[in-house]
């Protein structure tokens, strides 16, 4: 996917003349202050909001897994468990309760949605990253209230995603020996 001279924006531009080229196989952390326009840039990139000028390629919406930051709402009346077996359905019955993830959800799976932290609601949303047959992933603070412990594993894990471009934003400081590419908003494009 390439982004070339892109201003994005709503009533006037938030980010200006915004270029860079992402691979597949490649992690990205979008960072930078509050306000400076992380979101509007990932709305821009994922299609949900078009350039005021300039050109991004190779980017349907249809082929874009966007998480935005508040999320996406399980039904709370649901387990855990029915809530996987709903994205197994989503997903093409791809089995998300396999290595990794089963650590995490199986003390977990009979709790009801309603019962669970606002970190291990987070996680679920995650999940669908590693098993979503779309090329392009884009998540707007995506680890928020997760616990730091785990942030480092499920990094790691998205490093290890060979058929994505992945793109996230946030305030963490990743280390740098998981090469992930980090893209300083207010310092490139703006």
């Amino acid at each position: 996917m390439i982004c070339l001279n892109c201003n994005f924006g709503y009533d006037k531009i938030i980010i200006k003349n915004f270029s860079y080229n992402f691979y597949s196989g490649e992690c990205y952390h979008i960072s930078g202050d509050n306000g400076i326009g992380k979101t509007t840039l990932l709305r821009g990139l994922c299609g949900l909001l078009q350039p005021m000028k300039g050109n991004i390629t190779s980017v349907e919406l249809s082929s874009v897994y966007f998480l935005p930051a508040n999320g996406f709402d399980f039904f709370d009346f649901n387990s855990v468990k029915q809530s996987i077996e709903l994205l197994n359905i989503i997903h093409n019955d791809r089995n998300l309760n396999d290595q990794y993830f089963k650590k995490f959800i199986y003390d977990l799976q009979d709790k009801k949605i309603s019962e669970l932290s606002d970190g291990q609601k987070q996680f679920l949303r995650l999940i669908p990253i590693f098993y979503d047959s779309k090329k392009i992933v884009i998540l707007d603070e995506p680890f928020n209230s997760i616990a730091l412990e785990h942030v480092e594993t499920i990094l790691k894990l998205m490093t290890e995603i060979q058929d994505k471009i992945i793109i996230f934003s946030g305030h963490l400081k990743i280390n740098s020996d998981l090469g992930i590419k980090e893209i300083k908003i207010g310092e490139v494009g703006k």
